[in-house]
């Protein structure tokens, strides 16, 4: 038996849904397609401005240096405050900072800082998949230098970062040119503009250095 499209029951839902909110409403009345243009515009209106600045900066690195992951094992003696205080901690400075070093490896953190910005760091540091994502909603009007301290950091192979940005947003140069990260070439550069945010997707990869005479 052929499974229904995923419309049809999403379109179910909006006619229970709506249903409820008029429960004096005609059997006819129920149907999606018969409901009024205005109802849609009052529950599911097209934009919705957002006056609060918001945005998001996400970086996903993958190839990290082995030297860099060695730190993310967990050793005699090793915890997860020394491993902060080593790489981490200088990424978002003033940051209130809750940590884990995992059994036999990895890390996790959260950070927070008393104005509201927060931001995340995961790591897997096995070599044969290495994997590190920087997750940040930090206000910037560029973010040029906040993925170069994290490249810098890390030292990927390659990497990929992603933005979200509303426009209330102060970084407001987001769809202009694409990110330049120091010792790295662009791969891919794409971007799109939403009812009130635009977002921007840049791929990586480390410049491969001249080897000397």
């Amino acid at each position: 038996m052929e499974a229904a499209p995923f419309f049809e029951g999403t379109k179910k839902l909006w006619e229970v849904w709506l249903s409820r909110q008029q429960p004096d409403a005609s059997q006819e009345s129920e149907d999606l397609y018969t409901i009024p243009r205005y109802v849609y515009t009052l529950y599911f209106p097209e934009t919705q401005v957002i006056s609060q600045p918001d945005q998001t900066l996400e970086i996903l690195m993958y190839e990290l240096d082995p030297a860099v992951m060695d730190q993310f094992y967990m050793k005699e003696c090793a915890t997860a405050k020394d491993v902060t205080l080593e790489r981490i901690r200088d990424l978002t400075p003033g940051s209130v900072i809750d940590a884990t070093l995992f059994n036999p490896c990895g890390y996790s953190m959260n950070g927070m800082k008393l104005n509201g910005t927060h931001w995340t760091v995961h790591i897997t540091p096995h070599p044969e998949f290495s994997y590190v994502i920087f997750e940040t909603n930090l206000s910037q009007t560029s973010y040029d230098d906040v993925t170069w301290k994290v490249a810098e950091v890390f030292q990927p192979g390659k990497a990929v970062s992603t933005l979200f940005v509303n426009k209330s947003s102060k970084c407001c140069t987001v769809l202009s040119l694409p990110q330049k990260i120091e010792g790295f070439k662009h791969l891919d550069y794409q971007s799109a503009m939403f009812n009130d945010y635009n977002f921007v997707f840049t791929s990586f990869a480390k410049k491969q250095q001249q080897q000397q005479c």
